[in-house]
């Protein structure tokens, strides 16, 4: 191989232009992707967490697993944490930052074969490539995999032919490498495979020069790699990471999946796929380019049929065939430098094909973002469903510690930091090495349902955040395991911040969350009653939401014998309870008189709750022995009589505050133009569906509508009239929030939020505010969606029993 001249100045200057081609194009794409973060990226995280807590390198308490499989990034991370930087911003920075290294080097290669022509028709195809835009977004280890190797392919062409002993520049190559090992379990194959090529990249190298080259670009990898090894068995005691068992499995049905997934990876980024292989045709003519661009497209076969042995990959964009389409634009810069310098006559070749490439990027960006597997990145936003309902999940029981089994075993134990099983088995030993169910997808057929219910965990969410029914293996088993159905109750909770959503979770009845014993106590927490929805409180529990007009029930297990009666932590005198036992019914209402429930033996109790007038909310029931006796009162028909008042709104909303273009100008007394009838409408109401027109709908502008602070009293009710859309998911979020003010109103925490039914009916809410009793609160008519019914319609509204607070 013939030596390559030094970079000068103008080169370095000459490469900045095509750097900020491929960085232009690579925002361009980010900028579609949005705020995409992937799942395992958050398993990472979870481990940085933990480790910056200095509870080691594990992912739940009690056990030591390794289920990551990127030591490297999560250290990097972990290292920009301790720093005081909110780990996902160090995830998105080290891969923003990697990206960049790498298309740094990729092009300062190119760069070193041929002119800035070759290096711009390289950044063309590295920019316009959506995956790269959506793994840096990701914030998965995709991008450092991507530096590494291009900085050890770029250091290696440093490597001059009059050098008898290894220079920086293999140092620098090993270097990367080792950091490659680190990053990923399969990463030893790029080791080898350049080890292999070292021949014929220094051809012409005295044997025992390239031997010492070879000695050290195989020895630092091999050192790092070795230097984990016995970190592991210390550490965890295992030979492989626990991700291998769940993802490394070899079968001639997972080749053939992995087939179509390498071939549907190549034909979406047809681009760098159709100008590599033309480069490499190319390139191979050219002597100076030939031995390089022949290790090139060897690697890239061999890690191809490596992906395709594994069954290719679920997650989105390609993300393993990242380095393919690296080097497929690296191939067409050399082909564009070969064309020029073996045919003089076509020295403005490359700048042409770069032109060409440029010109063809709008069709290509099209084409790629038709792709579910690129345009699911910009439409997933599941897993920040995950930050609502983990988070509210770990603020409510962070006291209990309960053990949260999950699907989704990313963003729910990360937002939660609550004790883990994984359902799926990637942190889990055990469930990795059970035997898979062939009717499930790659890395999502793993599980054992008599396992994971002899865990005994307490919180369970199936599938995604927003929960649902057991599914995959360890779900499928356990729901046809009776012990399933007799032990646990389906929950839906209701999250406030920073999503409004309901998720279906799985409450274990005698566990941590659920009935517990106190002493001769028994404690029901209001989320077990049937039809009710789990509310975070303000004293940071979790409680429930009771519908005004509506009785709901739950059976208690195994009441011991004795004297009890009933009442609500905290008070609240808007429900009533009833207790009951088979054979008979006595009945017990709360404060002031409750009365006592006998049980001559252990057994069964229903208790019923009740409200009249109001909607409430109740933190938890208490069954406690007593020797008093009390009558009913008539607390409900006084509820019923609650005195109200109206508080219309006034035209030109009056002191509402108003920003955003959804309300318009003023209240409205009729439905917009292109909205459905609203019916049963109070008079002047506020109305978030603008006027349609050719180039929107009504529901896709946003906008807040915000009411004088007040202060309730421990009497105080609201009453309102609400239409529209559900509060559901990242994509849906309209309704109307009651926040509390903090801080002298510097800060705001949502305490309720309530939305419409999917259609244009309005529907009264009488809702207590007696739990809020002493807080500065304000209303919040919110549309944050410009997805279908994405709008609200609000209006009657009534305060009793509040004051007006300072502004």
């Amino acid at each position: 191989m013939s030596a390559l001249p030094e970079p000068s100045r103008r080169a370095r200057l000459a490469l900045a232009v095509p750097l900020a081609v491929a960085l232009g194009l690579l925002v361009w794409n980010v900028s579609r992707v949005g705020n995409f973060i992937e799942d395992d990226t958050l398993i990472s995280l979870r481990y940085s967490a933990r480790l910056l807590a200095g509870q080691g390198l594990t992912f739940t308490d009690g056990e030591r697993v390794e289920g990551y499989s990127n030591l490297s990034w999560v250290l990097l991370n972990a290292g920009l944490g301790a720093l005081g930087v909110d780990l996902i911003h160090a995830a998105r920075f080290w891969a923003a930052a990697s990206t960049a290294v790498a298309f740094l080097a990729a092009l300062a290669l190119v760069r070193r074969f041929g002119g800035t022509g070759s290096a711009l028709l390289a950044a063309v195809l590295l920019g316009s490539t959506a995956p790269f835009a959506v793994w840096l977004t990701g914030a998965l280890e995709q991008p450092l995999l991507l530096a590494c190797l291009a900085v050890a392919l770029w250091a290696l062409t440093r490597l001059g032919e009059e050098a008898l002993t290894p220079k920086p520049w293999a140092w620098a190559a090993g270097g990367a490498l080792a950091l490659l090992v680190l990053s990923r379990p399969d990463m030893p194959l790029f080791v080898v495979l350049l080890t292999l090529a070292l021949p014929v990249l220094l051809s012409g190298k005295p044997w025992g020069a390239i031997l010492r080259v070879a000695t050290v670009i195989a020895g630092l990898p091999l050192a790092a790699w070795l230097a984990q090894l016995g970190f592991r068995l210390a550490y965890y005691r295992q030979w492989v990471p626990n991700t291998a068992f769940v993802k490394a499995t070899v079968t001639a049905a997972r080749a053939h999946e992995g087939f179509v997934y390498v071939r549907g990876g190549l034909e979406v980024a047809w681009l760098p796929s159709l100008f590599g292989a033309a480069g490499l045709v190319f390139a191979l003519f050219e002597p100076r380019t030939r031995r390089w661009a022949a290790v090139l497209a060897l690697t890239a076969l061999a890690w191809m049929g490596y992906v395709a042995a594994i069954g290719g990959d679920h997650f989105p964009a390609w993300r393993h065939l990242l380095i393919v389409y690296l080097i497929s634009a690296i191939l067409a810069g050399l082909g564009a430098a070969a064309l020029a310098k073996r045919w003089r006559r076509l020295r403005l070749a490359a700048p042409a094909l770069a032109m060409l490439a440029a010109a063809l990027v709008p069709a290509y960006s099209d084409s790629q973002w038709k792709q579910n597997r690129i345009d699911v990145a910009r439409r997933a936003r599941w897993q920040w469903e995950g930050q609502a309902v983990g988070g509210a999940f770990g603020a409510a029981f962070a006291r209990e510690r309960p053990l949260y089994a999950v699907t989704a075993a990313g963003c729910l134990p990360y937002f939660s930091r609550l004790p883990t099983l994984d359902l799926l088995g990637l942190t889990d030993q055990h469930i990795a090495r059970a035997a898979p169910s062939p009717r499930m997808p790659l890395a999502h057929d793993h599980g054992d349902g008599r396992y994971v219910l002899a865990r005994a965990p307490d919180l369970i969410t199936f599938g995604l955040p927003r929960g649902g029914g057991p599914i995959f293996k360890s779900g499928e088993e356990m729901a046809a395991d009776p012990r399933f159905s007799r032990d646990y109750r389906r929950v839906r909770f209701r999250t406030l911040e920073p999503l409004s959503l309901e998720s279906e979770s799985y409450v274990r009845l005698r566990g941590r969350v659920g009935v517990r014993r106190e002493g001769a106590r028994v404690i029901i927490p209001g989320y077990l009653f049937f039809d009710v929805r789990g509310l975070p409180t303000p004293d940071g529990g979790m409680g429930a939401f009771l519908r005004e007009r509506r009785r709901v029930s739950f059976e208690a297990p195994e009441v011991p014998a004795g004297s009890f009666r009933a009442r609500l932590e905290p008070p609240n005198p808007h429900v009533t309870v009833r207790l009951s036992r088979r054979g008979g019914a006595q009945v017990a209402e709360l404060e002031p008189r409750p009365d006592e429930l006998t049980l001559d033996r252990p057994g069964p109790v229903r208790v019923e709750l009740g409200t009249a007038s109001l909607s409430t909310v109740i933190g938890r029931v208490v069954l406690e022995p007593t020797r008093s006796s009390a009558r009913p009162s008539e607390r409900e028909a006084a509820v019923e009589a609650l005195p109200r008042e109206d508080l219309p709104v006034a035209p030109g909303f009056g002191v509402w505050s108003v920003s955003g273009e959804a309300f318009g100008a003023a209240s409205v007394t009729a439905r917009r133009p292109g909205q459905g009838v609203v019916e049963d409408a109070p008079g002047a109401f506020l109305d978030s569906f603008a006027a349609s027109t050719r180039t929107r709908s009504g529901d896709q502008v946003t906008g807040l509508a915000t009411s004088p602070p007040f202060i309730p009293s421990r009497d105080g009710w609201l009453a309102l009239m609400l239409a529209g859309g559900r509060a559901e998911g990242w994509d849906a979020q309209v309704g109307v929030r009651l926040v509390e003010l903090v801080d002298g109103g510097r800060r705001r925490v949502v305490r309720f939020v309530a939305s419409g039914e999917g259609d244009e009916r309005m529907r009264w809410l009488h809702l207590d505010l007696g739990w809020l009793a002493g807080r500065t609160l304000a209303l919040e008519v919110f549309d944050d969606s410009t997805a279908n019914w994405g709008h609200i319609s609000a209006g009657g509204f009534g305060l009793h029993g509040v004051r007006l607070a300072p502004r």
